[in-house]
């Protein structure tokens, strides 16, 4: 069974090694995202099992079905809105 993990941050640095982490596992995909509208398409259209995202890509504006695992990542630079 193929996993579909997508991983949606503005960080590339963070991203290429998030997909070097995965990319010998024949049992998972990696999807990667920098762009909030391509990700927002992807989401709505496309078949993902897990999507992680930075609140820089996705920000809540639309909603992630309960299908796809979602996981919000951060670290101590993250801003959050009160």
């Amino acid at each position: 069974m193929l996993i579909k993990v997508a991983v949606a941050d503005t960080n590339s640095e963070y991203l290429s090694r998030f997909v070097s982490a995965l990319e010998n596992n024949p049992a998972v995909e990696v999807l990667t995202y920098t762009d909030r509208s391509i990700l927002r398409y992807d989401v709505e259209k496309r078949k993902m099992d897990v999507l992680l995202f930075d609140p820089s890509v996705y920000s809540g504006d639309y909603e992630i079905s309960d299908r796809i695992v979602s996981v919000m990542l951060f670290d101590d630079s993250t801003e959050f809105l009160p």
